[in-house]
């Protein structure tokens, strides 16, 4: 078996967008959203920041500050919400579904921030209404190739070959976790296909065949190469052996 690593993520990071059909010329709403793997192997609470936010009736950039929170409330679904700082906030997840809830504060607008916006106001402090919607699912995972290599479940490569690992839900349809996050891969070798089972994880890659595969993994610009063998050939003592299977179905890129 070979597993691509994963890295936890805990804190929830980024500008967001007002919404300019709910936003009035004396409040601004903002609509957030997130999307959480929910399982034992991934973080149940995220740490999540108001940070500056971008109308684009405003140009691009950023308006004034962080939005400082006055009150949380209208808690809805299985998580709870607690404040832990004036932009910060924590959300725990009890079980996988929808859940939302809203965010009361103010953003502080220094001197001539706004003043070549016309959508609100010219005020200093500026009424803002964060409306937010949590989506945790168990994610199961499906390993793809470039659309040029054709099979998503089998690599094949002489060449070296990005991959991504993909979060599915239930429903099989892919989205993205952001509370988990994988490395940058990439696959060359001859002989060798790499397939993950249907609704498998990405530590349960298999490889097939009689040749010899490198896998390099580029994590915060550190790469690290495993070389991953069939078991139907000897494998070293020091590294990562593959599982043998069989399979009826192979692209070449």
């Amino acid at each position: 078996m070979l597993a691509i690593p994963a890295r936890a993520r805990s804190t929830l990071n980024g500008h967001n967008l007002a919404s300019i059909d709910r936003s009035t010329p004396t409040r601004m709403v903002v609509e957030g959203r997130a999307a959480l793997a929910f399982g034992p192997e991934y973080p149940a609470s995220v740490t999540m920041k108001l940070n500056p936010v971008i109308d684009p009736r405003c140009c691009c950039d950023p308006l004034g500050t962080a939005v400082t929170i006055d009150e949380i409330s209208a808690v809805q679904g299985a998580i709870t919400v607690m404040q832990t700082g004036p932009t910060t906030f924590v959300v725990n997840v009890l079980e996988e579904g929808p859940s939302s809830f809203e965010v009361s504060g103010v953003l502080t607008v220094p001197v001539g921030g706004l003043d070549l916006c016309s959508a609100y106001d010219d005020t200093r402090e500026l009424p803002v209404t964060w409306f937010m919607t949590v989506r945790a699912e168990r994610p199961r995972w499906r390993l793809e190739a470039p659309a040029e290599c054709g099979a998503r479940t089998v690599i094949q490569s002489n060449r070296p070959l990005p991959i991504t690992a993909v979060a599915l839900d239930a429903m099989g349809k892919p989205f993205s976790p952001q509370n988990v996050e994988h490395p940058a891969v990439t696959v060359v070798g001859s002989g060798v296909g790499l397939r993950v089972p249907e609704g498998g994880a990405p530590s349960d890659i298999v490889a097939t065949g009689d040749g010899k595969v490198v896998v390099t993994a580029t994590e915060d610009g550190a790469s690290h190469e495993i070389s991953v063998i069939p078991a139907a050939r000897p494998a070293p003592s020091t590294g990562p052996s593959a599982t043998a299977a069989s399979c009826s179905h192979r692209e070449t890129c």
